[in-house]
């Protein structure tokens, strides 16, 4: 509501279409419903993407201005959602969750990106321009190749976030099969 306030709104700025704007609903809606899709985008995406918040935080980032405490609420809310998923819930991702999260990537990226690039925006982080400080961007050349290189970046950290589930999965399979034999 406040980025739609006469005062602060700007289209390229305000329209909730950064990954952690719809990160905000789809973990309100893993957390509430325990949908297997959103708890495998707030896990991958989540924790990915959210992080990034944390290592190169953008925006204005004094504690005097609402949107300090806006930014910080929408990332902490995140994050806290996603490890509350796997510890308390025992959230387990698998394959297809992690094929699931990069399907959404894909489609945000067709739906976002031509947006970004015909209104000269930066939604996504995916448009012709960068954040005002320095960011993990700064490394990934310039655009639109940069997209390409996030993309895989992206994929790649989600890949890695599997990894340890896979393991677990794979050691219990030794186990039952051990297990089966004697």
């Amino acid at each position: 509501i406040y980025y739609f306030l006469p005062h602060n709104f700007q289209w390229s700025v305000s329209l909730p279409l950064h990954v952690c704007d719809i990160l905000g609903v789809v973990a309100i809606i893993a957390i509430f419903t325990c949908n297997r899709f959103a708890r495998a985008f707030l896990y991958f995406a989540g924790i990915a993407l959210a992080a990034q918040a944390f290592i190169t935080p953008t925006g204005n980032q004094s504690p005097y201005t609402l949107r300090f405490w806006l930014f910080w609420g929408l990332h902490i809310g995140i994050l806290s959602c996603a490890i509350f998923d796997i510890i308390v819930r025992k959230y387990r991702p698998n394959k297809m969750d992690y094929f699931a999260s990069i399907t959404v990537n894909i489609f945000y990226l067709i739906i976002i990106f031509p947006l970004d690039a015909y209104m000269g925006w930066n939604y996504g982080y995916i448009g012709n321009s960068k954040p005002d400080v320095p960011t993990v961007l700064d490394f990934l050349g310039k655009w639109p190749l940069r997209v390409v290189w996030m993309f895989l970046v992206v994929c790649f950290l989600q890949l890695i976030m599997l990894l340890p589930f896979q393991y677990l999965i794979l050691r219990n399979k030794n186990k039952e099969l051990k297990h089966a034999q004697r």
